[in-house]
């Protein structure tokens, strides 16, 4: 932090606090991720307040002036920017040092114009809201080599000095090409925190604005993908597992292994011995019926306020009910999902299924009973422990 500097001046009854950086800064809390250059980002109150401490908390002389004092709602926190990125292509600019962003990323900032012939940053839409075009970096594809990774980052990340670092995508564009569906009309569904229905489209536009479904840029610019979402679909089961599962079966405390009775030692995760729960309630769950609204809807029908809930339970209802019910019904909303989808353009007949619901073969099968569809998932599933967003870092041969 030996490049931050800064100072601090009032001007009428507004207290600002001017930074002035030379490198890279994360700052998660305001959702600024480069701070570079000199675009103002102003920014009030509690926020302002909160930053300053946190930056006088790395250098007790950083703001060195009269401060920006507690609760002053007048209070003002200036930033100079010079790019603004989102976090994958912030952390291909730490390793090295360059500044990009990849078309997928770039289609999600609504700043991008896909027409054919004018691909890249649309001055139109960039005017009406009064976005400095100077502040947009350079949009790169997602197969083209950045650089070479900075000896600073190659010593933290264990890595050798210079290996190429492409510009890579995010999930909604990856996973697809992971799970082999990047072929034109390849249909695959993933079921991880979030959910999602996406079938491969030629490039070109493509939009359901009655189901909120629309054709969004991927990693090839061959094609691109036609995207259904559901906010919270893995992230269901895991309320059931820390809110039903773990309340009635004590032994499971741990939330990890079971493996401290010798009756249990063949389930390696509780969500492991939830797939073996499951099997023992009938297709229909009992007629427990569940909607997976947890964060509100998204498609086909766009509804923030709308909650998650159980419908038709009895005096006969158990757990195990409830546990099958929500599974079954994440699952019919990814049909309704890919029903949407299917009024506009024609899906592939053998469906992908990829996430962590991909990993339990009840989930597997509910799905394919649930759609009508085969049901295929990959042979070799891989752990990610580290930031997704660390992805674009390939190593060249």
């Amino acid at each position: 932090c030996d490049d931050l500097a800064g100072h601090t001046q009032t001007r009428a009854r507004e207290a600002v606090l001017t930074v002035s950086v030379r490198g890279l800064i994360e700052i998660h809390e305001v959702h600024v991720y480069l701070v570079v250059g000199d675009l103002d980002v102003v920014l009030r109150g509690e926020v302002a307040v909160g930053l300053l401490k946190v930056l006088q908390a790395v250098n007790p002389h950083f703001g060195g002036g009269e401060g920006v004092a507690p609760g002053d709602d007048t209070g003002a926190l200036v930033l100079e920017v010079g790019f603004l990125d989102n976090v994958k292509d912030f952390l291909i600019a730490k390793c090295t040092g360059k500044c990009t962003m990849t078309q997928d990323s770039a289609f999600a900032t609504l700043l991008y114009d896909t027409r054919k012939g004018k691909e890249g940053w649309s001055k139109t839409v960039a005017d009406i809201f009064k976005v400095n075009m100077d502040h947009l970096p350079p949009i790169i594809k997602s197969t083209d080599n950045v650089g070479g990774i900075t000896a600073k980052a190659a010593e933290q990340l264990g890595l050798k000095e210079g290996t190429a670092v492409f510009g890579g995508g995010g999930d909604a564009s990856l996973i697809g090409v992971g799970a082999g569906a990047s072929s034109m009309g390849k249909t695959h569904i993933y079921m991880g925190t979030s959910g999602w229905v996406s079938t491969v489209v030629p490039p070109k536009m493509l939009v359901d604005t009655s189901a909120m479904i629309a054709a969004i840029t991927g990693a090839s610019e061959k094609s691109s993908n036609y995207f259904a979402e559901l906010e919270t679909a893995g992230k269901c089961v895991e309320w059931v597992k820390n809110h039903l599962a773990l309340d009635e079966v004590g032994i499971y405390m741990d939330k990890h292994d079971v493996t401290e009775a010798d009756t249990e030692t063949k389930y390696t995760s509780l969500y492991t011995y939830l797939q073996d729960v499951i099997k023992t309630v009938p297709a229909g769950s009992n007629g427990v019926v569940f909607v997976p609204w947890f964060h509100g809807n998204r498609c086909p029908f766009e509804a923030p306020n709308a909650r998650a809930m159980f419908f038709n339970m009895n005096l006969e209802t158990g757990k195990s009910d409830l546990i099958r019910a929500v599974v079954e019904g994440v699952c019919f909303h990814l049909r309704w999902m890919l029903e949407a989808q299917e009024k506009k353009i024609k899906g592939s007949e053998a469906i992908r299924f990829v996430g962590g619901g991909a990993l339990g073969d009840a989930t597997c099968q509910i799905l394919a009973d649930v759609t009508g569809r085969t049901v295929e998932t990959v042979n070799h599933h891989v752990t990610v422990r580290v930031p997704v967003a660390c992805v674009p870092i390939v190593v060249e041969s």
